[in-house]
């Protein structure tokens, strides 16, 4: 038997009705309606060379703070 999982519980001294004290049980469920869904499927998506093109500039910045850093050093 698990610690916890049946029987009365050793720190509250309460019984725990058989819970599993991994309080991951709950499940929320949000509905933002059919509406924003609509809009949300209508939705435009970048082109791929758009994204590509904002990695690359991401890419180039985090090589020029790199050297800038290591040359700071000396």
């Amino acid at each position: 038997m698990r610690w916890g999982s049946s029987g009365i519980d050793s720190a509250t001294g309460k019984w725990n009705e058989g819970s599993d004290r991994d309080f991951n049980d709950v499940v929320v469920v949000l509905d933002i309606g059919e509406k924003n869904v609509k809009e949300l499927i209508g939705a435009s998506v970048p082109e791929p060379s758009v994204t590509l093109s904002m990695f690359a500039v991401g890419a180039v910045s985090m090589f020029g703070l790199r050297r800038r850093r290591q040359n700071s050093h000396f």
